[in-house]
């Protein structure tokens, strides 16, 4: 859908000028899914399974988004 593309790319580039996240080695697109799957009430244990990260990681970027 070119809607939910768009929206993406917005919140893609809201992330970039925002500078939440120090290191950019993974995606912001990952984090983006990781934060979104977060909010659709999924646990840290099930999205770093789903992405191959760490639990840590993935509590370590909402809570980045949270406070931003």
């Amino acid at each position: 859908m070119v809607t939910a593309d768009i929206a993406e790319n917005n919140l893609i580039e809201l992330l970039k000028e925002f500078e939440i996240f120090e290191r950019n080695k993974i995606s912001l697109e990952i984090k983006l899914a990781a934060i979104a799957m977060y909010l659709l009430s999924s646990s840290y244990r099930r999205i770093a399974l789903l992405l191959n990260v760490g639990k840590s990681t993935v509590h370590y970027w909402v809570e980045k988004f949270k406070d931003s």
